[in-house]
């Protein structure tokens, strides 16, 4: 048998909770424990690093210039951005 000592307002509100009786509490702290386990391995797991895998032969494409590539992102930068159309019925 294990005792757990918890502070009386805590053990009040979980029997609110829970409800009285000993199976009851017994349920409640498992379960609770069984969050808090879930919760903590889940944060401390590290995500796996992602690979992003060439399509085809992993070379550049034909007529792919990336030298001009500054300059079309000017270009698109000095378009507006919002172009007004006026219709007449």
């Amino acid at each position: 048998m294990t005792t757990l000592r918890l502070p009386e307002q805590l053990l009040c509100e979980v029997e609110e909770v829970a409800g009285t009786g000993e199976e009851n509490l017994s349920r409640f702290v498992e379960t609770a424990l069984r969050e808090t386990l879930a919760r903590r391995r889940a944060r401390d797991v590290q995500p796996a690093p992602v690979e992003v895998a060439p399509v085809g032969s992993g070379e550049l494409l034909p007529s792919v210039d990336l030298s001009r590539w500054a300059q079309f992102l000017q270009s698109q930068a000095a378009e507006p951005r919002h172009r007004h159309l006026h219709l007449s019925a």
